[in-house]
Parts: structure tokens; sequence; C-alpha cells
């Protein structure tokens, strides 16, 4: 909530929108929710995206440094 709050001062959407594309979820649900309170489900979708899309790549890295310091001790 504070997220999409603070979203808001820098981009010109919906708050409802903004807590919709900050909300955990599936792509699927949150995208059908939208449709349904008539936000906009492809900001949603594509902030849900970019969300995995940054999981996905971050994760492998931490792990590896996680693992590099564990060594260490």
């Amino acid at each position: 909530m504070v997220a999409a709050y603070v979203a808001t001062f820098f981009v010109d959407t919906n708050i409802l929108t903004l807590i919709l594309s900050f909300s955990p979820g599936g792509i699927y649900e949150v995208a059908v929710i939208a449709i349904a309170f008539d936000l906009d489900p492809d900001f949603v979708a594509f902030h849900h995206i970019i969300r995995l899309l940054f999981i996905l790549f971050t994760v492998p890295i931490i792990l590896r440094i996680l693992s590099k310091f564990k060594k260490l001790n």
C-alpha cells in the first residue's frame, strides 16, 4: 500500500491500479481483477511480469553470493 501511494507521485495512474500492480498474486488473476474493476489490465500485467523477471534474475545472484560467503566462514 505504501509503495502504491509513493508511486502516485511519479506515475499518472489510478491508486487502485497501482495497489493491484504491487499486490502479490498471479498475472492472470490480477489482470482479471483489473478488468472486473475497469482498471488498466495492461499496466497491472506489465508490473507483474517485471516483478517475476526481477526475481528470476536476482535470486540466483543472491544465492551465489550467499554460498561464497558461507564458504568463507
